[in-house]
């Protein structure tokens, strides 16, 4: 006669049915979650890298002649959105590899801005407008619509600070006219999971073509010597 399963023996297989089953679900849960982790962590690491290094080879390109309108002059606003750095930078730069596409000739001086403004979702984002170097920053937005491109949603914060060579330490601050900076010191705050918490990258860049601003070159189309007249 075959004997069937008790149910005390029942209970107890069903309990520890449940407890195995619990052990798994909790290593699967997180083994999915150091997954998930890993990969925003390398796509983070990713986009720091791309986005310094971009940003970076602009700014080592920037160019400075002196000139009356400072169509070359480097602009800097201080700024902060939904908590998050979002400093404005303008400067002039023979570079132009941060462009979204290929509208613009390279290896040809262009003004480039780069800001963070808020996308359609609410959520901070890398936009950059291009000027033609013609005519004042200032002077040009009032003339035309200035068409803005994103250039990346991960890339949510920008901070730039500047080197002071007198105190040794770097200030938020710039309000030189008719200048450049020597020295700069860029951060992004990056994120491309929103339940995830800001990954910021950070770089201190030299400008090659600062090391003449105390003898500065004078505008291309100027002839400070008069070379052609007797």
């Amino acid at each position: 006669m075959k004997k069937g399963f008790t149910l005390i023996e029942l209970i107890v297989s069903i309990v520890i049915l449940t407890i195995a089953l619990g052990i798994s679900y909790q290593a699967f849960y997180s083994s999915m979650r150091s997954w998930k982790y890993s990969t925003n962590l390398s796509e983070s690491l990713h986009q720091g890298d791309y986005f310094v290094n971009k940003i970076s080879s602009n700014l080592r390109s920037m160019k400075f002649f002196k000139n009356e309108k400072k169509i070359y002059e480097f602009i800097y606003e201080n700024n902060e959105i939904n908590g998050i750095p979002a400093d404005l930078i303008s400067f002039v730069s023979t570079k132009q590899n941060i462009m979204p596409n290929n509208n613009i000739l390279t290896n040809q001086p262009c003004r480039i801005i780069l800001f963070i403004d808020t996308n359609d979702n609410g959520d901070n984002s890398l936009y950059a407008s291009f000027l033609p170097v013609l005519i004042n920053q200032d002077e040009y937005f009032e003339m035309f619509n200035v068409e803005k491109y994103l250039i990346s949603k991960a890339v949510q914060g920008l901070e730039i600070k500047f080197w002071d060579e007198e105190n040794e330490n770097w200030e938020e601050n710039w309000e030189e006219e008719n200048n450049i900076p020597k020295k700069i010191f860029l951060e992004l705050y990056i994120k491309v999971d929103k339940s995830e918490d800001h990954q910021i990258y950070s770089r201190i860049i030299e400008i090659p073509v600062s090391e003449g601003k105390n003898n500065p070159l004078l505008s291309p189309t100027v002839n400070p010597l008069n070379l052609n007249n007797e």
